[in-house]
């Protein structure tokens, strides 16, 4: 297997292709403060890099200030030829004799387009490939286009428009089958069968009754794998011999056309459709499957970054009987990542869409929860793998589950019982060998943006943040019996929850300066404010002292320790705002900074005496900080 870093100024890989022998990748992408793209060729077999294309391609842009990107690439099928497709805003497409470095074929898609419809300003393209049986043309579908194209003495012109193919949609992809078929599909559904590039001989649902975006058409050696927007995958199978009965009858007239080309059979007759829906996991964006048997794998990737294969033989033999997709045998090659960035900016602040994270004391656990994709997962950090993962949704009677972003986790010290707060609910889960089972759901509880559970785990806080009311409830763990309610100043906003090593004291700071210290056993409470200082996390020392972090309005960082309401020490850091900050012992701290700073410092007195710079990340690693620290806390024991 290769692994390597394709290039140091890479920012974004926009499409791949595989040549027919499975012994070339080519890679496109772009580069960092570049104006051009660029495709990389690999030789699968050594494991090697072959050659890069030159900027030569872009010779002739509309503009040389515009962002451009390869949009599509698809190989010839003796991998001699590449054609490349640029985006809009470039507008090329081109073959390339990528060996010898010659362009023998291109044209401006958008400049040809606009000559033949003055009126059609509304086209983009997005996907390209060689026929099979004549390299000379290449098919490109998109946005309100679906046409083949020839190259005529070195420029590819468009042929006419394919009989009973409408051009008003949206081909989100298309594929071939045998060399002479070509697979058009829509954005709402529809396939499209095209014999020779000559004549649409089919019109038809991909996903029978279910009007469902097709995302991606996959060939296989019996038939189609077709993709949806929401995590549909359909398989439709080609009957012995269909191919020379249409060809045969391809004279004859229409009603004959359709009896024949119907052996392309839809599988989801045989199959209940939701048997092969995965948890509506997201969008399909790749499907692959074995060469030749019944008895290999249909692999999905879906969007959410998971990689599901299931036995191809029982769905084509129609033994998921049920029409839950629990019943379908499937595993996981790779599930452990999340959707999308770890960060995104609004407002000009950056805001996580990790969204929260906890570790477990007594196992090698932690949980990771995103907004994005609606998912919580269980990690090992000794082996660095995601062992568990879960969809969050929300169940209705009367319709299909809907995905739900949660809003905050925790977990047991134990590792065996997990917490997570919703917009409309807190969970507690029972972390078992290979699932999560749900012990108790707190339904009254609204908005719940903080969750912790105590030490010794009897004891579970729930923040409630609502507009007209904003608590910190405190139940049993076991029993669920409500312990206490905290309430909290209507124009704080609660961003840390944490207890004193006995449990006894439990702490809530603010963004606004606003800190509580209530007392459990004899349900007394105490509060300090500081205007003008932003808290975001805090700890309980011996002696019930409390150590806050966070900024001050010259918006450094400050560590401030304050005793029963009074501020007793306050020190200024040289760094940015603290995020997450913790004590190994009694002389030193680390804390994670706004700028994604990790760093040592010595209290008191809050010199920073060493700190590690990860360039990961580029802003706050509160997250990374409290991973860290309970591994060095179990090295140290």
């Amino acid at each position: 297997m290769l692994c390597e870093k394709i290039d140091d100024q890479l920012e974004m890989i926009t499409a791949m292709a595989m040549s027919a022998n499975r012994q070339c990748l080519a890679i496109a992408c772009t580069h960092r403060g570049d104006n051009s793209a660029y495709i990389y060729f690999y030789d699968t077999v050594q494991a090697k890099r072959l050659k890069r294309i030159p900027k030569v391609l872009h010779e002739g842009s509309p503009t040389d200030n515009e962002a451009k990107h390869f949009t599509s690439i698809a190989f010839s099928p003796e991998a001699k030829h590449i054609a490349v497709l640029t985006n809009l805003q470039d507008g090329n497409v081109k073959v390339y004799e990528w060996k010898k470095d010659r362009v023998i074929a291109a044209n401006s898609w958008t400049t040809e387009i606009k000559r033949e419809d003055k009126e059609s300003d509304d086209v983009e393209i997005t996907k390209i490939t060689i026929d099979p049986s004549n390299k000379d043309q290449i098919v490109m579908s998109g946005k309100n286009h679906a046409r083949v194209w020839r190259n005529q003495g070195g420029v590819l012109k468009p042929l006419p428009k394919i009989p009973g193919l409408e051009q008003a949609s949206f081909y989100t992809d298309h594929a071939w089958i045998e060399n002479t078929w070509t697979i058009f599909g829509t954005d709402t559904g529809e396939l499209f069968f095209v014999l020779e590039g000559r004549q649409c001989i089919i019109k038809s649902n991909a996903f029978g009754s279910i009007t469902e975006s097709i995302s991606c058409i996959y060939p296989y050696f019996r038939g189609l794998i077709i993709g949806g927007e929401n995590g549909q995958v359909s398989l439709w199978e080609k009957k012995d011999n269909a191919e020379e009965a249409i060809k045969k009858e391809f004279v004859g007239d229409r009603d004959t056309h359709l009896k024949l080309a119907f052996k392309f059979e839809h599988n989801l007759s045989k199959v209940p459709y939701k048997s092969i829906e995965i948890d509506s996991r997201g969008k399909v964006i790749a499907i692959s499957a074995s060469s030749r048997t019944r008895a290999d794998y249909l692999a999905v990737a879906y969007q959410t970054n998971f990689i599901c294969l299931l036995k191809l033989g029982d769905i084509l033999e129609g033994k998921c009987k049920g029409r839950s997709s629990q019943e379908v045998e499937v595993s996981y090659v790779d599930d452990g990542y999340h959707l999308g960035k770890t960060l995104e900016k609004t407002d000009g602040r950056f805001h996580s869409l990790a969204m929260d994270m906890d570790v477990a004391a007594h196992r090698p656990l932690l949980a990771t929860c995103s907004k994005t994709d609606s998912t919580l997962r269980i990690w090992n950090y000794i082996t660095q793998q995601c062992e568990m993962v879960k969809c969050l949704t929300l169940q209705h009677t009367s319709r299909p589950p809907e995905p739900v972003k949660p809003l905050a986790l925790a977990f047991h010290p134990s590792g065996y019982i997990l917490a997570g707060g919703f917009s409309s609910q807190a969970i507690i889960w029972h972390l078992l060998l290979d699932e999560l089972r749900q012990f108790h759901v707190f339904t009254h509880y609204k908005h719940c943006t903080k969750l912790r559970f105590s030490h010794g785990g009897q004891y579970l806080a729930i923040a409630q943040m609502l507009q007209t009311q904003k608590c910190v409830y405190v139940h049993h763990t076991y029993t669920l019996k409500k312990i206490c309610t905290i309430k909290i100043p209507s124009s704080a906003v609660i961003c840390d929850i944490v207890f004193n090593d006995d449990d006894t004291l439990i702490a809530l700071c603010c963004t606004d300066g606003f800190l509580i210290v209530y007392n459990l056993q004899d349900q007394s409470e105490s509060s300090h404010s500081k205007r003008k200082c932003v808290y975001t996390t805090c700890c309980i020392r011996k002696q019930d002292d409390v150590i806050a972090f966070g900024s001050d309005e010259s918006k450094r960082g400050v560590i401030r320790k304050i005793c029963k309401e009074d501020m007793i020490e306050s020190y200024e850091t040289a760094d940015p705002k603290l995020m997450y900050a913790q004590f190994f012992n009694e002389s030193y701290l680390v804390a994670g900074t706004e700028n994604g700073l990790i760093k040592y410092y010595e209290y008191p007195g809050a010199k920073a005496v060493s700190y590690t710079h990860l360039r990961a990340h580029e802003t706050s690693l509160h997250l990374v900080c409290r991973l860290l620290l309970e591994k060095k806390k179990k090295k140290k024991k």
